[in-house]
Formats: C-alpha cells, structure tokens, sequence
C-alpha cells in the first residue's frame, strides 16, 4: 500500500541560508538576489524530494485549514452518497494527486488547462479550460461538480466564470450538486463569485455536514465554501 505523506513534512526542511536573521537588529535585510536564490533552493529541494517519493506511489496533502475541510468533511460526504456517483474535480496540483485513490470507488474525472498537472489528475483527465468541460462530459451526465480554489488563481476573469459555471450546469444532470470555493481576500477575489449570474440558476442547499450553505473556514485567507443544486426538472 503506497504511503500517504503530508506536505508538512517540508516545515523541516532546513531553512534557507539567513532566514530568520532579516529582522535582527545586528544584521541589515538580505539582499533581493540572496532571497530570491534562497527560495529557489528551497523550492527545487522539496520538487526534487516531492518527484522522487511521486514515483515510488506515494501521495501529498496540503496542510491548510480550508483542504482540510474538503477532504475531511466534504469529501466523505460524497464518498457514502449513493445519488452522486460521477464526480468532476476542477483544477489540479501536487497536493490533489490522491484524490482520485480517495474517490476509487466513483467515477471520478478531473479537469486542468495545464498539461504539466495532468499528472496530478484522475485517470478521467481532460486537458483544458473548465468552460469546455463539455467536450468531454455529456449534457446532464454528471452527478457532481467540485470547483475550488479556481477562481482567483489562475481563473480571474468574470466573463470566463460565468462560461465556466454555465459548463457545469449543462454536464449536471437535474439534482445534481456543484460545490465552488473561494478564497475571501482581496488578492484572490477578482471578482464576486456569488454574484456570478450563472450561479444564480442554481438553487442554494444546506450541506447536511455543516448545517449550512455557505461555510466560512476560519484562516487568513478566508476560504469559503458554497453547495448548490441544480433544479430537478
């Protein structure tokens, strides 16, 4: 059985050279240069690490508060429903390549205009924007479409959105659920995604988990977590 590890692990790498010293008294700020080289060496040393654990089979997580809510709440909900068995998952990266274990037993298909990523995705991979879901996905063939942590990172226009939540609920089928989350912050908030006017065709739900319809998770960058339904006909 492959290893799940956590991407904290990388707390412990050793740090770059002169951190922690930029606010002592004693030393003056590291140069521009030296930080940007020391962060490159940090990042280099954990895709190198991350690479080679990947190819022994093991899987990373994303140690924040909001994917902790996903993946611990959100995702088991779905994992025991029996009314949503065909699952899109919007967006990928290194700390989503063992959703798609976690999902085994679902059809569970991905979705990510990057090809670099597509190895973080499902076996069911498409390569390409969220608005054109559809050449892959039938009209009304999906009982579930997850898209968080799009928009405002990478995903900033408001025109693309509203394409891209339209998609969504052509593929739906009548019931089916769509789950969006955001980060609240000014910086990743190009725009008002509950104001998107796509959204407004579908019907707010209270996810039986949390209680509510909206679920605000409690961190800097003030992730939020929205559940909707399609009308049935």
């Amino acid at each position: 059985m492959p290893k799940l590890l956590s991407a904290g692990i990388f707390r412990h790498l050793p740090a770059p050279v002169g951190a922690g010293l930029a606010n002592a008294e004693t030393y003056p700020p590291r140069p521009p240069f030296a930080a940007r080289i020391a962060r490159r060496t940090q990042r280099l040393a954990r895709e190198t690490l991350m690479a080679a654990a990947q190819r022994l089979g093991a899987v990373f997580y994303q140690d924040s508060a909001d994917r902790a809510v996903l993946e611990n709440v959100i995702f088991p909900y779905y994992q025991l429903s029996p009314a949503h068995r065909r699952i899109l998952f919007v967006g990928c990266d290194w700390y989503t390549a063992g959703y798609a274990r976690r999902m085994s037993f679902k059809s569970f298909a991905t979705i990510d205009p990057d090809p670099a990523r597509a190895r973080f995705g499902a076996t069911i991979h498409q390569v390409a924007p969220m608005r054109r879901l559809s050449d892959m996905h039938a009209p009304g063939s999906l009982d579930l479409v997850i898209c968080n942590g799009v928009f405002g990172w990478g995903l900033d226009d408001p025109a693309e959105a509203e394409r891209s939540i339209e998609a969504a609920w052509t593929a739906l089928r009548p019931g089916g659920h769509l789950v969006v989350g955001w980060n609240d912050v000014a910086r990743h908030a190009p725009f008002d995604v509950p104001g998107l006017a796509a959204l407004r065709r579908f019907t707010p739900i209270e996810f039986p988990p949390l209680g509510v319809h909206r679920h605000g998770v409690d961190h800097d960058m003030r992730h939020t977590f929205a559940f909707f339904a399609k009308p049935a006909a």
